[in-house]
């Protein structure tokens, strides 16, 4: 299914995610009117990293070359480069600090159309903001951002993988804009081995023409810092163009005229190494599973979970039980997976209930330990376990006696501090450590995808306050470009994106600190970890 809505372009990947499938975002500032047939798909995908839960590579059948995820230190990555470059992209601990990264990209300028930006790309990211293992997708992006045309008239986009026509809407800063971006692949984990899909566009890859110009770096199909002729189309249309389809009075057909045109593209694509050896990996058909209000005693009917080896060498799964302070609350009933060896591409099922024996929020972990990696995997559980009423409540009126309820409420004496927030003094001030975010980014980028702050929370974190300031000297000035407040579920890794279109805008090249502070509560503030970047142009 292809869905299109009206939204802001760069919360394409942040929105609701459709199922495995296709989604399509047409933001405000464009309506797509078709979209050409893309050849005959000829991008196959490789098997899945273990270590990262990603596929390993993409085969361009065509041209006969694969290309790895782009995380080094090489200079020829957009990404800011995994911690530990010597070592292979693994999920949590060894993957970007941008929380998104491309097996490939190409993208083009084309001129007198503001912006002009034409970008095409085979990305990896995570449903949520956060690394973590099972919220891996993978998609393809076309998207077009022009201004400066007619609103309201009719503009026609060739480039490498189609024709597409839109009609330009208003700019709030003057003229009209097209502003589209279209997303197709896996949006919404569990995505399993990342089968293609027949909806994709990008259907080759686009790498430097050899014919013209320098050879690409040694390992690489371009370099992302430098445009150059590209070849690869699968309709020899190795460029992107812009056309204005200017109405006429009839009976005279519309007048096409050209905006702008370019075949200089910045290319960014690895050569893919061997694949890593033979391993199961596990999946997981949810991540969570929260059970309606049941009363204490009285079991719930049965979930079901599957799982899969989406890996490439058998798996061996162990005893499945819940696991957590309220285990006992919830039971596994039909098992075939504890114990059982499970081939690749095969599944097991395992059936879970929740049989509160207590009232209150209780919560658990399905935890499915295996020879995965990462292991024990889990499922989280929650339900809540409602009291029994009270013997004899009906008929107390008929034995003639009554019940009085009395609720006491502690209120604290004013301008004495309660005894929590005594405590919360006397605790030890919170500090987020592992703080990082890419040290350069260019203006471009950071407002296309905002600026990505990763960390690591330590426990007993309720809230997180970050502020954005101007630069000088590795001091602060001035008052905050931005400030924001989080409300994490969980201490460890965390991250935060920051895209309010007040602070995107005011970044303009230079130096600047974002600041975070961790805290119990609204009310305690602990102590302010800093961290430096760059905007560039």
């Amino acid at each position: 299914m292809e869905v299109c809505t009206q939204a802001a372009a760069h919360a394409s990947r942040r929105r609701s995610r459709a199922a495995l499938g296709v989604a399509a975002l047409c933001a405000a500032t464009a309506t797509m009117l078709f979209s050409a047939g893309a050849a005959p798909a000829a991008i196959t995908t490789g098997p899945v990293d273990p270590a990262s839960g990603f596929p390993f590579s993409y085969t361009d059948d065509v041209q006969r070359f694969s290309v790895e995820q782009c995380q080094d230190d090489s200079g020829f990555c957009l990404e800011t480069p995994r911690p530990d470059p010597a070592q292979p992209i693994s999920v949590p601990d060894n993957y970007t600090a941008d929380g998104e990264g491309f097996w490939w990209l190409a993208e083009a300028t084309v001129p007198h159309a503001g912006r002009g930006q034409a970008r095409f790309v085979k990305e990896s990211a995570f449903a949520n903001e956060d690394i973590i293992a099972g919220d891996q997708v993978s998609f393809s992006r076309i998207r077009f951002r022009f201004q400066d045309l007619v609103t309201g008239d009719r503009y026609r986009v060739t480039h490498p993988y189609g024709v597409d026509e839109f009609v330009a809407e208003a700019n709030p800063d003057g003229g009209g804009l097209i502003n589209s971006t279209s997303d197709v692949g896996c949006i919404t984990p569990p995505c399993g081995a990342f089968p293609a899909l027949a909806g994709d566009p990008i259907t080759s890859f686009l790498q430097w023409d050899p014919s013209v110009g320098a050879d690409p770096p040694a390992g690489y199909i371009g370099n992302p810092a430098i445009p150059h002729k590209v070849i690869g189309s699968p309709f020899l249309t190795n460029f992107v163009r812009l056309e204005h389809i200017v109405p006429q009075a009839p009976p005279a057909l519309p007048l096409v005229q050209l905006v702008g045109e370019t075949d200089d593209f910045v290319v960014q694509g690895k050569l893919a190494g061997p694949s890593p050896p033979p391993a199961p990996h596990i999946g997981l058909s949810a991540t969570r599973l929260d059970f309606p209000a049941r009363q204490v005693g009285s079991p719930s009917g049965s979930r079901t979970v599957q799982v899969t080896n989406h890996g490439t060498a058998d798996m061996h799964v162990q005893l499945v039980a819940p696991d957590g302070v309220d285990k006992a609350d919830f039971a596994v009933g039909a098992d075939a997976c504890s114990g059982q060896t499970v081939a690749p591409g095969a599944s097991c099922n395992v059936d879970v209930s929740f049989a509160p024996t207590k009232a209150g929020d209780l919560s658990a972990t399905l935890s499915v330990p295996s020879d995965s990696a990462g292991s024990p995997h889990g499922v989280a559980l929650s339900g809540r376990g409602d009291a029994p009423a009270a013997a004899g409540g009906a008929g107390s009126a008929a034995g003639g006696t009554t019940t009085t309820t009395v609720i006491t409420q502690l209120i604290p004496v004013a301008g004495r501090p309660a005894a929590s927030a005594v405590a919360a003094t006397r605790a030890r001030a919170l500090r987020v450590s592992g703080l990082s975010l890419a040290r350069r980014i260019s203006v471009n980028r950071a407002r296309d995808r905002g600026l990505r702050v990763a960390m690591n929370l330590p426990s007993g974190t309720q809230v997180v306050r970050l502020a954005v300031f101007r630069a000088r000297n590795g001091r602060a000035q001035g008052s905050a470009l931005a400030r924001a407040v989080r409300l994490p579920s969980k201490s460890g890794r965390y991250a935060v994106t920051l895209r309010s279109r007040a602070l995107l805008r005011s970044l303009r090249p230079g130096r600047y600190l974002v600041q975070v502070t961790p805290g119990r509560s609204l009310d305690d503030r602990g102590a302010t970890s800093t961290a430096a970047f760059t905007i560039t142009r």
